[in-house]
């Protein structure tokens, strides 16, 4: 259920942010927009990375993504590409463009989607904090042609709170607990849009 209402809110900013542009937008050259996020957790960064890293892997621990298919390369090696399903029902094709496993970082570049983005990198790494990990997403992108570039930046906020909270109740609660990432887990469902 906290799936499906995650998907209606992201529809929803899609719709409205097509219904509310005015018959001009999209006519000037789109504003690069800019949006990061990070979280605090009470696990080791090699633990963290474990969680993140897999490229063909990303429902693991981002619920916004329903189902991956590696599409070409191999799976975390620069120039691979795959074809994502969301839980609106959307589709986004991208490509790996940076993976490090000494720097704990990768970073992807959007090919096709029919979100109402486009342009769109984006890059994760874990850094090492006294207290376990902090885990890092930064992004940035152009709203589609008649698209409201505050919808779109919200869409790419929300998708990015819900995915690192994800992480964050996987892995630790502040109390030093922490749990290995087991290959092939259940992702669960995203916290409700109603906590935003």
């Amino acid at each position: 259920m906290k799936r499906r209402a995650t998907a209606l809110f992201l529809l929803s900013l899609m719709a409205g942010s097509a219904l509310a542009a005015g018959p001009d937008s999209g006519s000037r050259s789109a504003p690069t927009l800019h949006e990061s996020d990070s979280v605090t957790i009470a696990a080791a960064p090699d633990i963290v990375w474990s969680t993140v890293r897999d490229y063909d892997a990303p429902s693991v621990w981002d619920p916004f993504i329903t189902s991956t298919t590696l599409t070409h390369g191999k799976n975390n090696k620069p120039g691979a590409k795959r074809h994502m399903t969301t839980a609106d029902g959307s589709t986004i094709d991208d490509t790996l463009t940076a993976w490090n496993a000494g720097k704990r970082m990768f970073a992807t570049r959007m090919i096709h989607t029919d979100m109402p983005l486009r342009h769109y990198r984006d890059r994760v790494e874990v850094e090492a904090t006294a207290s376990g990990s902090r885990l890092i997403w930064q992004a940035r992108f152009q709203s589609a042609a008649g698209a409201v570039p505050g919808k779109v930046r919200a869409l790419v906020k929300h998708r990015m709170k819900h995915a690192l909270a994800h992480v964050k109740a996987m892995l630790g609660t502040g109390n030093g607990a922490s749990k290995p990432h087991a290959a092939g887990a259940t992702t669960t469902a995203a916290p409700s849009p109603a906590q935003s």
